[in-house]
């Protein structure tokens, strides 16, 4: 048996990207995170043998107040945070989407995903 935690359609308002305007305008962001752990085998009923998903928030949080040019920089940086906050992590995927991408016509949003 897999235990996998989801935290869907996570909003902020942030100030990725490579173009001077975009670090200096910002814009919408959406995460999507689910982290899949080892066999949950535990009828204690303790937070401590499962992922905390608030913990799995403030880790985006933390990341997502500071600016990087490529959103896999960003992404590259939570997953880090993830493998080191949780040890009976054992794979997942993150995927963030730019609202409205700034790419000279109408895009509904970029995407990036990457599996781990």
């Amino acid at each position: 048996m897999t235990t996998t935690i989801k935290l869907n359609d996570l909003a902020f308002y942030a100030y990725h990207g490579y173009y001077p305007t975009e670090r200096k305008t910002g814009n919408k962001f959406v995460l999507n995170v689910a982290l899949k752990t080892k066999e949950f085998d535990s009828i204690s009923d303790d937070i401590g043998d499962t992922i905390n998903y608030e913990t799995v928030y403030n880790i985006c949080d933390k990341h997502m107040n500071h600016p990087e040019k490529l959103l896999e920089t960003l992404l590259f940086k939570i997953i880090s945070d993830f493998r080191q906050s949780f040890p009976s992590m054992t794979s997942g995927t993150i995927s963030i989407k730019k609202i409205q991408a700034q790419l000279g016509g109408k895009v509904g949003s970029s995407e990036i995903e990457m599996d781990f």
